[in-house]
C-alpha cells in the first residue's frame, strides 16, 4: 500500500485548531475524537523564551529609542517577522485515508507517533499548540511553533528567527528551490515515511514531490521559500543596523570624552581667574607703605622692584598657560564637533538602508520576486565605466 505525504504551511488559526469556533467543514459528532497534544498561551511562551534576553539587551542600550519595551508586540507589528508558524501534516487524502474508515484510524496512529518526538527532534521550534483533527474528511495534524535561537551576537541573544532556528537544526539554504525550510520539510517527510513503513505503507512520491499537494498548498510553500529569502536580506540589514549603532555609540562616547576634557579646561581657566584675583587682593602682592626714613632709591630697590619682578614672572607664566589652554580648547572643540557630526550622519545611513529594504519589498509586490531579482542581476552585470584618478603623489 502506498500513500502520499503532505507537510504544508498552515493558516495558524489557533481558535479553529482548538475548536473554540467551528467551521462548516467539520463534523460536530466527531469532535470528541480529536486530540489536543499541547495548548499554551503564546504571550506566556514569549515571556518564557525572550524576557531574560530582552532585559539584557535593553540594559546594554545607551539610547532609549533603541530599547524594546515589549518583544511580543515588536514581532506582532513587524512587517517581516511572524509571531509563530504552523505546519499541517497529512498522510494520503480523503479518498484513500478517510477519517471515517479503518485507514483513517491507521493515519491517526501514524500522526500520533510522528507528534510524540517532534519537539525532541526540533528543539529550536517551541511547540505551543498541536491538535490532531479527526472531525474533517482526512486525519491531519496542526503544529504551531515559535522558532528561536540563542547565543546570537547581534540584537537579542535569544530571538525569533525561522531561518536561524532551522540552521541550528543543520539545514543550510542553497538555491531558491532548496532553502532551509524546504530541506527541513523534506527531512520531516522522511521521518513520517519511516513511521508509515512500520504500518506497511510506502511513501508515494509523485513527480516533483509537490504534485500531491493542492495548488494552494504548493503556492503557500513557494511563498514560504520567498519569505525565507527575504528574512536573509532582513538579517543582513539588521547586521548593518547593529554595526551602525555601535559606530554611533563609539563616536558619541568620543564626543562625550572630549566634552569632559573641555570641562576640565574651563575649570583650569576658572582657577587662573581666581589666582589673578588673589594678586589684586592679597597683602603679599601689594606695595608696602613707605616708611618715614626710606629714600626713593632705597624703597625702589628693596621693596618695589622685587615685587614688580615677581609679578612679571607670574604674569609670564599665566600668559603661557592661557595661550596653551586656548589652543587646547579650540582643538578639542573642533574635534568634538567633528565626532558629533559623524554620529549624526550614521542614522541617515540607517534610514537609507531601511528605505531600500521597504522599496525592494514594494517592487516585489508589483513586479514579482523573480522579475526584481532579474533586474538587479542585469544591473550588477553592466560594465562600470572606468574613472582615472590622479593619486596625491602624481599631482
Amino acid at each position: 500500500m502506498k500513500r502520499t505525504i503532505s507537510i504544508a504551511k498552515g493558516k495558524g488559526s489557533i481558535g479553529h485548531n482548538s475548536r473554540d469556533f467551528k467551521a462548516e467543514n467539520i463534523d460536530p459528532t466527531r469532535i470528541h475524537l480529536n486530540t489536543c497534544f499541547i495548548k499554551e498561551d503564546i504571550k506566556e511562551v514569549y515571556h518564557k523564551l525572550f524576557d531574560t534576553a530582552l532585559e539584557n539587551y535593553n540594559a546594554k542600550q545607551k539610547r532609549n529609542d533603541r530599547k524594546i519595551p515589549d518583544y511580543y508586540e515588536k514581532i506582532r507589528t513587524s512587517k517581516q517577522e511572524k509571531l509563530f508558524y504552523e505546519i499541517v501534516v497529512q498522510v494520503g487524502n480523503f479518498e484513500d485515508m478517510s477519517a471515517t474508515d479503518e485507514n483513517g484510524k491507521i493515519a491517526e496512529e501514524i500522526l500520533h507517533k510522528y507528534m510524540a518526538d517532534f519537539q525532541q527532534r526540533n528543539p529550536t521550534l517551541y511547540v505551543f499548540s498541536a491538535h490532531l483533527h479527526m472531525d474533517e474528511a482526512t486525519p491531519h495534524l496542526h503544529i504551531d511553533f515559535v522558532p528561536y535561537t540563542d547565543g546570537n551576537k547581534r540584537g537579542l541573544d535569544t530571538k525569533n528567527t525561522l531561518k536561524g532556528a532551522l540552521e541550528k537544526l543543520g539545514f543550510k539554504g542553497g538555491t531558491r528551490g532548496s532553502t532551509e525550510l524546504t530541506q527541513w520539510q523534506d527531512s520531516e517527510k522522511e521521518k513520517l515515511a519511516e513511521i508509515m513503513l512500520e504500518h506497511d505503507i510506502e511513501w508515494e512520491k509523485i513527480g516533483s514531490n509537490k504534485e500531491h499537494l493542492s495548488v494552494l498548498d504548493y503556492k503557500k510553500e513557494k511563498r514560504a521559500e520567498e519569505i525565507m529569502q527575504l528574512e536573509e536580506k532582513i538579517d543582513t540589514l539588521e547586521d548593518k543596523s547593529t554595526k551602525m549603532d555601535a559606530v554611533i555609540e563609539e563616536k558619541s562616547d568620543k564626543a562625550k570624552h572630549i566634552e569632559a576634557k573641555l570641562y576640565n579646561l574651563m575649570k583650569q581657566h576658572k582657577d587662573i581667574q581666581t589666582n589673578i584675583h588673589a594678586y589684586y587682593e592679597e597683602t603679599e602682592w601689594q606695595l608696602p607703605e613707605v616708611t618715614g626714613f626710606a629714600t626713593a632709591k632705597s624703597y625702589k630697590e628693596k621693596k618695589a622692584q622685587p615685587l614688580v619682578n615677581s609679578l612679571k614672572e607670574v604674569i609670564k607664566g599665566l600668559v603661557v598657560r592661557i595661550v596653551n589652554l586656548n589652543q587646547k580648547y579650540n582643538t578639542l572643540l573642533k574635534e568634538k564637533n567633528y565626532w558629533y557630526d559623524k554620529a549624526n550622519r550614521v542614522p541617515n545611513l540607517h534610514d537609507t538602508n531601511a528605505l531600500k529594504a521597504e522599496s525592494y519589498m514594494k517592487l516585489e509586490k508589483v513586479l514579482g520576486k523573480s522579475k526584481v531579482d532579474a533586474l538587479i542581476q542585469e544591473y550588477q552585470q553592466k560594465p562600470v565605466p572606468s574613472i582615472t584618478k590622479k593619486r596625491d603623489y602624481e599631482r
